[in-house]
């Protein structure tokens, strides 16, 4: 009995030691798993989303679909989510670099595939990365849930059309309608081929005539434009001279408005009685004597050849 109880305690121990020995070298590949992943050769990327998609702490980060790296943190910002993953290399990403959250297997899981891009510049350790989230297979499923109802209204809808489509054409009018419409529309486009065929010299002779008036047109343009230049010239010119003409004219008017005035005050002069003028022209007694005066003198200038003037000087003594 005592050497059995110490077989089964010795297979006791060595089950405990190989379990002992498993958890230690569980703990030890984790350490030194994370010791690979910080280790100076990976890089670490942000990338920002709107939404994450689903994607975990060590989802796979894919270039090209090649693996290169995987999620270390995810962390929600006001209006998205940034992403930081470590990757091993960089060197082939462009500041254009762009990421698409991706389902990973049909059965669930995210994985982040980037398109290194096209830009000149390389991407930086602080550069952030645009990411997608156009949505999955479960989303898919969502939005036709979400329309299902609507989706059967618009197969009865379709299957109420179909119904008066068949209705409609049963009783073969409409399909024979439309065969006159198109027999009638082949004989239009029939008889437009034949006006065109049989005029299509004429077209040709108005499509030279049209040509050839163009040309003339663009000549008669060409010639005629130092004409034009001069006719424009003299026509500044002569509203030039309007001008002075018009300012002339104007002074012109000034001076006859100074005449106006001055005969004006020779007429209210002459409505004066005690003015010269007045007497020549209304006074009758005047004129009377002035015209006597006048004839006396013409008749001592008649007289005067004939007769001489007697002069009786007196110098120096009193008569």
């Amino acid at each position: 009995m005592a050497h059995q109880s110490s077989k089964g305690l010795s297979a006791e121990v060595k089950v405990g030691a190989v379990t002992l020995l498993s958890l230690i070298l569980l703990f030890a590949g984790i350490i030194i798993g994370k010791s690979v992943l910080a280790r100076t050769g990976f890089t670490t990327i942000t990338m920002f989303s709107a939404s994450s998609g689903g994607v975990e702490i060590a989802s796979p980060v894919l270039v090209n679909g090649v693996k290169r790296g995987s999620v270390t943190r995810i962390q929600p910002v006001n209006g998205g989510v940034v992403m930081t993953a470590s990757m091993d290399n960089i060197a082939d990403l462009h500041k254009d670099a762009l990421a698409r959250i991706m389902i990973l297997e049909i059965t669930g899981g995210r994985k982040i595939e980037i398109t290194p891009g096209t830009a000149a510049e390389r991407l930086a350790e602080n550069d952030t990365v645009r990411t997608l989230y156009t949505g999955d297979l479960a989303d898919l499923i969502a939005i036709i849930g979400e329309v299902g109802p609507d989706l059967k209204n618009i197969v009865r809808k379709l299957d109420t059309i179909a119904n008066a489509g068949t209705a409609l054409l049963a009783d073969g009018k409409v399909v024979s309608d439309t065969r006159k419409a198109l027999k009638n529309l082949s004989e239009v486009a029939e008889s437009a081929n034949t006006l065109v065929e049989r005029n299509k010299g004429n077209i040709q002779t108005i499509a030279n005539d049209l040509t050839d008036i163009t040309r003339d047109l663009r000549q008669t343009v060409k010639t005629n434009t130092p004409k034009v230049d001069k006719l424009v010239a003299q026509l500044d010119s002569t509203l030039l001279e309007a001008r002075k003409l018009i300012t002339t004219g104007d002074k012109t008017v000034k001076n006859v408005d100074g005449l106006v005035k001055n005969v004006d005050d020779f007429i209210s002069d002459a409505r004066n009685k005690d003015n010269l003028i007045h007497k020549l022209v209304y006074d009758a007694e005047f004129n009377r004597r002035l015209d006597s005066t006048i004839s006396h003198l013409q008749v001592f200038l008649d007289n005067l050849p004939q007769n001489g003037i007697n002069v009786n000087v007196r110098l120096g003594s009193r008569p």
